[in-house]
């Protein structure tokens, strides 16, 4: 089970878009630079506006400056620039016109689109990934493109580009034959295979775990990459990054070290723990039930946690209440431990072990 994020891709919520801030995201290097504070800081927000509205008052053509304007409104809210007052839509469209055809103006608008949200230009109307086929339509040279088209492409999709359709995982594939080194996309391209799958870049075929180490190769300290990582790995395996090897376990250590608020991190590294094992991570030793505790101190509504440190608490104190945490995320109704039986999850899995009568059985997400 996985937390729902406005954005979702596989889990890199700890590494936000190497230049745009855009809301919950992460991996992705989208290459707006200069973009607004998030909208989640309503002070500065306005304070951001004026200072567009005041550059568009003097310089109406500044195409930068009306694509944050739109991004810093929300549905609904307008802003006035000289006579008229502009809806984010408004905003786009009047940053659209300025340059049409140039690459940068779909690149921008794409990065500025949220998931869902579309945009109209002249008679059609855009979705995010669409103005990132626009722009390599006219520039199919650009790496952070394919690599953002890839990104926000599902599992399935696919786009054309020129006469070609594309696939999320042949995005990365021309990410990184464009540049080699691009540490974000060997991380995504991991992602992208299923176990025992492999991907040929250049003249080498690559495996889900090899792209991992490739990408932790060039970025030794990028945490999703670590993490992914440890997901992959079986117990006894051990990948090698450098001259040093690593265990699963290890894989997730160096996650929190460097990405030490990793709800997801946290509660695998407390499933590869055995019970009376610590782990250090910094300074501080983590018991099994304490990584669950830190994993859900980060993400309090994550059932399968609850329902792992239930299993690690044993029956005693705390057990039934860990339970019931677990079958109320999980089902979404706050029942009484005694009801257990008989609710059925809607989640298909081990799950149901927190749901079938308070069972010591700890399951993976």
């Amino acid at each position: 089970m996985q937390d729902v994020t406005r954005i979702q891709p596989y889990k890199e919520q700890q590494h936000l878009l190497r230049t745009q801030n855009f809301r919950n995201n992460s991996e992705a290097r989208v290459q707006e630079k200069n973009v607004p504070e998030l909208q989640s800081q309503p002070n500065k927000e306005q304070q951001l506006r004026k200072r567009y509205v005041s550059k568009l008052t003097s310089n109406p053509k500044d195409m930068d400056v009306w694509f944050k304007l739109g991004f810093s409104l929300h549905s609904g809210e307008t802003a006035q620039v000289g006579r008229f007052a502009y809806t984010k839509q408004q905003c786009y469209d009047q940053a659209m016109k300025i340059n049409p055809k140039h690459p940068d103006a779909w690149t921008k608008l794409g990065n500025f689109l949220d998931m869902g949200e579309t945009a109209q230009v002249g008679s059609q109307t855009y979705i995010k990934q669409q103005c990132y086929v626009q722009a390599l339509t006219l520039d199919p040279n650009d790496v952070d493109l394919w690599f953002n088209l890839g990104y926000f492409l599902s599992a399935g999709e696919t786009a054309q580009v020129g006469s070609q359709l594309y696939t999320k995982q042949q995005c990365f594939v021309q990410a990184l034959t464009l540049d080699p080194k691009h540490t974000s996309a060997w991380s995504m391209l991991g992602s992208s295979l299923g176990v025992g799958e492999t991907v040929q870049i250049g003249s080498q075929p690559y495996t889900q775990q090899q792209c991992y180490v490739q990408a932790l190769t060039l970025g030794p300290k990028f945490a999703p990459a670590w993490f992914k990582l440890g997901v992959s790995l079986g117990v006894g395996e051990t990948a090698q990054i450098g001259s040093q090897r690593f265990t699963k376990q290890q894989c997730f250590v160096q996650a929190l070290t460097f990405s030490p608020k990793d709800a997801h991190a946290w509660k695998h590294l407390g499933q590869s723990l055995g019970s009376g094992d610590t782990v250090q991570i910094g300074s501080q030793r983590f018991t099994k039930q304490q990584c669950y505790v830190q994993a859900l101190t980060f993400s309090p509504k994550d059932a399968y946690a609850w329902n792992n440190l239930g299993a690690a608490l044993g029956v005693g104190p705390g057990w039934e209440s860990a339970l019931h945490k677990a079958a109320m995320f999980l089902t979404g109704i706050d029942i009484e431990p005694k009801e257990y039986d008989g609710v059925v999850s809607p989640c298909e899995g081990p799950a149901d072990a927190a749901m079938a009568g308070l069972s010591l059985y700890e399951e993976e997400d």
